[in-house]
């Protein structure tokens, strides 16, 4: 592969996986539905976790009412040792912001992950493989 190729790969890549919050978080005033693109996003330290929870919580402090909330996880990357800081504030942003959410994600093994972990919170997952069933979910 030419240079100029893996270069501009490289900044595919980035702007795939290094969105702004801006980008991965967008409210909908017209459904009361937040949709939070967490597809690519990889949580390795607790700066990952606090700047979703942080943007949660800033649009519930504008819109002044809980929402519902449709969260992709395609291709995230949760690290072993943040999944219980990662899922606790999933859970506490959850029972906070949100009055129906759904995730989805094509992994089966991210859906066992997340099914598990919100489970032992006491978060009723609502785990799909797909974008159409996770806002049909919401919509019902």
């Amino acid at each position: 592969m030419r240079r100029s190729s893996t270069k501009r790969l490289m900044k595919l890549d980035d702007r795939l996986l290094n969105r702004p919050l801006s980008e991965r978080l967008v409210f909908d005033d017209k459904r009361n539905t937040l949709f939070l693109g967490l597809d690519g996003y990889r949580v390795h330290n607790r700066a990952d976790v606090d700047a979703i929870r942080e943007g949660v919580f800033a649009i519930f402090a504008r819109v002044g009412h809980r929402f519902s909330a449709i969260i992709n996880y395609d291709s995230s990357d949760i690290a072993p040792d943040m999944a219980d800081e990662w899922f606790s504030m999933a859970a506490d942003v959850e029972r906070t912001c949100y009055d129906h959410v759904s995730r989805y994600t094509t992994s089966a093994f991210m859906r066992l992950k997340l099914g598990d972990a919100l489970a032992r919170r006491n978060v009723a997952p609502h785990i799909f493989e797909t974008s159409a069933d996770a806002h049909q979910f919401v919509v019902e």
